[in-house]
């Protein structure tokens, strides 16, 4: 693999040596940002959102005061009919600096004092990183079909496919479907150009086919600026070294059977490009990673149902369990109180974390992880009142919306869990046997 931006990297590196970072520049991110940032403020405001967003009464002067306000053609837009408002959104999240909790979204007190800490270099570098590691469209409550729609090696495949002093036009499904180099978020895209990384331009209505379905905002042109050529470049030096390294640590643990040494691409952390970086900006000393997964202790309790169209049955079971409790551990724990007796096949738990993410656990026996036996209760990060859904045997596809109501104080005498409430008849696992 090439790096595709070899063609101008004397020009990247001159770039990032005369690059000036401030509240500007390269692009309004960080002015973008701690305007979001005094308008949830740390007493925070009310929301009606189940996913935590920001209410819809607050949207339209937002989108007054940002860098480039929208113009929507739509009577009742929400926090994703805003692209340049929802990636900053995302970004606050992931980052930790705005927690949703029950029906109110605030910014952290302490997360605010370590990021008013950094300088604009540190604090620019901050949001890339997180919108290159951790951003993804669960945080808005999108469809399950977003997790893969943004990750790192997406976003640098699409500034790789735009070209500098020339506009690129794109199709109308560019937001839905299209290949790596095309495919782009709406609120992905507009992060590029608050990060000063690309140029666009909106798809008017007026050329947009009668059968389009978006009415929202869209991408029609895009062309890479500069410094968005200098930041791809340096993220693919990066990544091609991680490859190498990688290919090396195989190699070795070929020769001496130990897999330890492989560098997963998912070990990425906070700061992985500070080495490279740092030479041409000295001031990017500190990094801003997001808070470490708190482990809670107690005993969790949670409601479990069954998706109506399974059965139609109203049949509900309420578990407690230690926070030691591995998934896999839960997973039998529903089926028997559901009184399933096939238990042999593969499971899922998929949920959204503290900071709104998507996580996913599969099957010990799963090809790829990560495994519901590896993490317990205590360590998913669930929000009291979050749901999980446990999808059971992908044959029949069972479905279980797994809730949980609230972490009661550590009991010693709860050795193993326990089913402590139980309504109704569970429907039968194979109606016709």
């Amino acid at each position: 693999m090439e790096n595709p931006f070899n063609k101008v990297a004397d020009a990247c590196r001159r770039q990032l040596q005369t690059q000036l970072i401030n509240r500007e520049a390269p692009g309004p991110i960080l002015r973008d940002f701690d305007l979001m940032l005094d308008a949830i403020g740390t007493e925070g405001i009310a929301t009606k959102s189940k996913r935590g967003n920001l209410p819809t009464n607050l949207l339209a002067d937002l989108n007054q005061r940002i860098s480039h306000p929208l113009d929507l053609q739509l009577t009742r837009p929400l926090l994703r009919d805003y692209p340049n408002l929802s990636g900053l959104y995302i970004l606050l999240r992931v980052t930790g600096l705005v927690e949703a909790t029950g029906n109110r979204v605030a910014v952290d007190p302490g997360r605010l004092a370590a990021w008013r800490a950094l300088n604009p270099v540190e604090q620019y570098f901050a949001l890339l990183e997180a919108w290159l590691l951790d951003a993804e469209e669960a945080v808005l409550g999108g469809e399950d079909r977003a997790r893969s729609e943004h990750s790192l090696e997406i976003a640098v495949w699409f500034l790789g496919s735009l070209k500098r002093g020339q506009w690129k036009s794109f199709p109308e499904w560019v937001h839905v479907r299209s290949s790596w180099r095309d495919q782009v978020s709406t609120w992905s895209a507009q992060l590029m150009q608050q990060f000063g990384l690309i140029e666009v331009k909106e798809r008017p209505p007026e050329k947009r086919s009668p059968g389009c379905s978006s009415r929202g905002w869209m991408l029609e042109k895009a062309r890479i600026t500069p410094w968005g050529s200098a930041v791809a470049w340096t993220v693919w030096e990066q990544a091609l070294e991680d490859q190498k390294a990688e290919e090396e640590a195989e190699a070795r643990e070929e020769e001496e059977e130990d897999s330890s040494c492989i560098r997963e691409r998912e070990e990425r952390v906070h700061g992985y490009l500070q080495p490279r970086l740092q030479p041409f900006f000295p001031d990017y000393r500190l990094t801003f990673a997001p808070p470490a997964p708190e482990v809670r202790r107690g005993v969790y309790v949670f409601k479990v149902g069954l998706a109506p169209r399974w059965g139609g049955s109203a049949a509900w079971r309420r578990l407690a369990l230690p926070d030691d409790c591995s998934l896999d551990l839960m997973a039998d724990v529903i089926l028997a109180a559901f009184e399933f007796t096939d238990t042999d096949h593969l499971h899922e738990f998929r949920y959204r974390d503290e900071r709104g993410r998507q996580r996913s656990y599969l099957h010990p026996f799963s090809d790829e992880g990560p495994w519901s036996s590896d993490v317990c209760l205590g360590e998913t990060g669930l929000p009291v009142g979050g749901v999980m859904e446990f999808r059971f045997d992908f044959g029949d596809n069972w479905r279980f919306p797994v809730r949980l109501e609230r972490i009661d104080p550590p009991d010693k005498k709860l050795k193993r869990p326990k089913v402590i409430e139980s309504e109704g008849k569970p429907p039968r696992q194979y109606p016709g046997w």
